[in-house]
């Protein structure tokens, strides 16, 4: 099982890092990622890395998978 951090889900959900570089071994997550993520998502949309509609949509698409 390989940990990753908010930054590497990030970078999944924003579709920067292509899932396939991840491998086939489970992921595990801290628990304070509900909590992280959206934090580095409104630091990014700030500094202008990402539209609002950027910062947004995965955790639209994500709302899915709960």
């Amino acid at each position: 099982m390989r940990v990753v951090d908010a930054g590497v889900v990030v970078e999944l959900l924003c579709g920067h890092l292509d899932p396939e570089r991840l491998g086939d071994e489970e992921l595990a997550v801290p628990h304070l990622l509900d909590s992280e993520d959206p934090n580095v998502l409104r630091r990014l949309v700030r500094r202008g890395a990402l539209s609002q509609q950027q910062g947004e949509l995965p955790w639209t698409a994500s709302a899915s998978w709960r």
